[in-house]
């Protein structure tokens, strides 16, 4: 690879280089760690707290996979932009953690929490949500495979499998995958 191609990756892609080589690492949970960080300062919710934040994290994921989903039926129905969800200030809360706050405070069922609409809006049960993550998720995977074409296309790369192979040297990883 010449200087010039790997020059044009790194500012294209954003990545930061040191003497071992690009940082090109990003934790699995970033978005919904990000997104816990500024709830918890929306809401004046302290501390991070590693058993809050993953019920969070699942409400999150919940939300977010509904959002996705919801836009693309727009989209792909031409339809206006939909009203998209968004945690409030029970976002941390386990089902039934939320379901004795609202007893005990006397809601109504119209206070729902967004999780909890969610799971009645699809039509109940585990399966129907597990099969709008999936299908959010292949959209996802399309989305990125499409970014993916349109970095190798910026570069002057032949395909895909270049644009990863250059992206591996540039971390310093061999053919076989393996950390120099």
């Amino acid at each position: 690879l010449s200087i010039d191609t790997l020059t044009k990756v790194r500012s294209i892609s954003g990545l930061s280089v040191s003497e071992e080589g690009p940082d090109v690492s990003i934790p699995y949970d970033a978005a919904a760690r990000l997104a816990y960080n500024q709830w918890r300062d929306q809401y004046n919710k302290g501390d991070f707290d590693e058993v809050r934040y993953d019920y969070f994290k699942k409400n999150y994921e919940f939300i977010t996979i509904n959002n996705i989903k919801a836009k693309k039926i727009a989209r792909e129905s031409d339809a206006e932009e939909p009203e998209l969800w968004a945690l409030n200030e029970y976002g941390d809360f386990s089902s039934k953690e939320y379901e004795a706050a609202m007893s005990s405070s006397g809601s109504s069922s119209s206070e729902e929490a967004p999780s909890e609409k969610s799971s009645k809006d699809t039509g109940g049960g585990v399966e129907k949500v597990q099969e709008n993550a999936g299908s959010a998720l292949s959209d996802a995977a399309d989305a990125l495979l499409e970014e993916e074409m349109q970095l190798a296309q910026q570069l002057g790369v032949d395909s895909i499998e270049e644009l990863e192979r250059m992206l591996d040297e540039m971390d310093g990883i061999d053919e076989e995958g393996i950390q120099q």
